[in-house]
């Protein structure tokens, strides 16, 4: 029996070893981000081990972990939850108890890199931002990539969000106040789905009031920002390496393009020398941000692979970032929330110093020391219940 013990001993002291993941200096709870960090290298292992068996795929493993982890949420019993088929999309609808008059309703696209998650992996944040902010919270279960590719995701958010305006008063919500938010991938539907209700204005639908995307992909042009250098080995769930393979199942492009997206040389020199490029450039960042000294020589772009994906690269609804001032200057107020070690920290910046030289209410939630993602442990992290107090009481100026 001893002999036993003594091996499983070494075996989880070598396995700890192997998947343990240190965070970097700075960050805010460093013990409960490493274990959450190290649980992300436990599913990337499965997931790789799985895969390489032929049991199932990498991403059907993640999708299964993830939706379980959804499914022990701490529940709130001040807030109901239903769900239901809107226009043929299912919705997860969180609403505070005992509140029987009309309420504010809160359009929500939950993150996962267009390829996993559903409304349950962020349930914990929705119901918390229903019981603060007093309104009729509403989680779309998007589809999904690589089976349903871009536009799929955009055009399932979009057609929740136009029927929940249409149809504000059989759900109890007020028309006139309804704002979108989301995490991650679901940070870059918000702005799509805001973009174009903004720019293609129906007399029939009232206007978004606000909008507030958390830690928001919103670009796939550039990969040299300097937190896409600084964090392309994570902190935590998200590298460079993951981000560029959830984009490219979301685009259904070829995974063969991996080596180029990682290099950079996805997009052509002319590309870099465009409008485009200047959309998203380091010099719009906050100055003590624009530079990063790891930075690696910029290799040439790889004309073919840039030619085949350039119409998606560039479609501002598939990544907000690429739109003109023009379009970006209608959008309603905006709430961007941003962590510091988040390699899709530049994003957030851009989007927010771009909107606030247009003249469109910015406020900027920053938390220092925090990883992408961290919302979702709300349960764990006393800053991700702070950051959702915080986010719910800038959506409330407005709604």
């Amino acid at each position: 029996m001893m002999k036993y013990i003594v091996m499983m001993s070494i075996f989880l002291v070598v396995f700890a070893y192997f998947v343990y993941k240190p965070f970097p200096k700075g960050a805010a709870e460093p013990w409960k981000q490493s274990m959450v960090a190290t649980g992300y290298e436990i599913v990337e292992l499965l997931g790789f081990v799985s895969e390489t068996l032929g049991l199932t795929s990498h991403i059907n493993v993640t999708r299964w972990i993830t939706t379980m982890s959804g499914l022990v949420f701490t529940a709130r019993n001040t807030v109901l939850v239903s769900e239901e088929l809107i226009d043929g999309v299912k919705v997860r609808i969180s609403r505070p108890k005992n509140v029987h008059h009309t309420l504010p309703g809160l359009m929500y696209f939950h993150g996962g890199g267009f390829v996993i998650c559903d409304p349950g992996c962020m349930a914990s944040v929705t119901d918390l931002l229903s019981e603060e902010l007093k309104a009729v919270v509403i989680s779309v279960d998007y589809r999904l990539a690589p089976e349903h590719p871009y536009p799929a995701a955009f055009d399932d958010c979009l057609a929740a969000t136009r029927h929940v305006i249409q149809h504000a008063d059989r759900l109890g919500i007020d028309k006139y106040r309804i704002g979108l938010a989301g995490d991650s991938a679901g940070g870059g539907l918000t702005l799509s789905v805001a973009l174009k209700l903004s720019s293609n204005l129906d007399p029939q639908l009232a206007p978004i009031k606000v909008i507030g995307p958390i830690y928001p992909g919103l670009q796939a042009f550039d990969f040299r920002l300097p937190s896409y250098i600084q964090f392309k080995d994570g902190p935590s769930l998200l590298s460079l390496r993951r981000m560029a393979m959830f984009y490219l199942n979301y685009m259904k492009a070829n995974t063969t393009y991996l080596t180029a997206f990682l290099s950079n040389t996805h997009v052509s020199k002319s590309l870099r020398q465009s409008v485009y490029a200047s959309r998203v450039s380091p010099k719009l960042l906050p100055p003590r941000l624009q530079t990063y000294s790891e930075a690696p020589e910029q290799q040439d772009g790889d004309e073919d692979v840039s030619n085949e994906i350039q119409s998606i690269l560039l479609d501002p609804f598939f990544a907000p970032l690429m739109s003109d001032d023009a379009t970006l200057k209608m959008l309603p107020p905006t709430c961007v929330l941003i962590a510091e070690l988040d390699i899709l920290r530049d994003d957030g910046f851009l989007l927010a110093e771009r909107l606030k030289g247009l003249g469109v209410q910015v406020q900027l939630l920053y938390y220092e020391g925090y990883e992408h993602a961290f919302l979702s442990f709300v349960d764990i992290y006393s800053g991700a219940a702070n950051a959702v107090h915080d986010l719910a009481k800038c959506l409330s100026q407005y709604l």
